[in-house]
């Protein structure tokens, strides 16, 4: 009862928050998307429930996107251009080590 209570005030607030101001020049640059909305209640419901049921929520939805990503792979492998990968390394093991060396200190330069 105490999660419906402050879901319902998060929802008036948030209505409220997107309502445009009357004298306002800016008044149109905040709308309310209920999509966004309704997957941050329901997330945040899943994480006030338990711990064991956002994990196990985590793991679908992973699992989920593991799915998909290798769905993607296969579907897309039959129209791979093998032309494309002839001159693979054009500089070499070099050219590899040169390009991560120059990520590395990219990466690490303050």
């Amino acid at each position: 009862m105490r999660y419906v209570r402050l879901l319902s005030l998060l929802v008036s607030v948030l209505i409220c928050l997107s309502r445009p101001l009357p004298h306002s020049s800016q008044s149109k640059l905040f709308t309310l998307d209920f999509p966004a909305l309704a997957s941050v209640v329901l997330l945040s419901l899943i994480l006030m429930r338990s711990t064991a049921d956002s994990s196990l929520f985590n793991m679908l939805v992973t699992g989920l996107n593991v799915v998909l990503i290798i769905f993607v792979l296969c579907a897309g492998f039959p129209y791979t251009n093998t032309d494309n990968y002839s001159p693979f390394t054009p500089f070499g093991t070099h050219g590899i080590f040169t390009g991560g060396w120059v990520l590395l200190l990219w990466a690490c330069s303050p």
